[in-house]
């Protein structure tokens, strides 16, 4: 069996030296929900939580 060449690591970029902070970005953000979509995804991961851990159903807002 021939062994496999080795891949190169690739480098982590560094978020800070692309969008510095403090500047504004120029195009909309899609990654980020508004109210309705935070709204609905809330709701989605409290649901599982009680049905994963059902002891948390009296700490959370249904």
């Amino acid at each position: 069996m021939t062994p496999t060449p080795a891949t190169p690591a690739v480098p982590a970029q560094n978020n800070a030296a692309v969008e510095p902070l403090g500047q504004a970005r120029v195009s909309f953000d899609y990654t980020h929900l508004g109210r309705e979509g935070a709204d609905f995804f809330a709701a989605m991961v409290t649901r599982d939580l009680i049905l994963a851990v059902p002891a948390l159903r009296r700490v959370l807002v249904p």
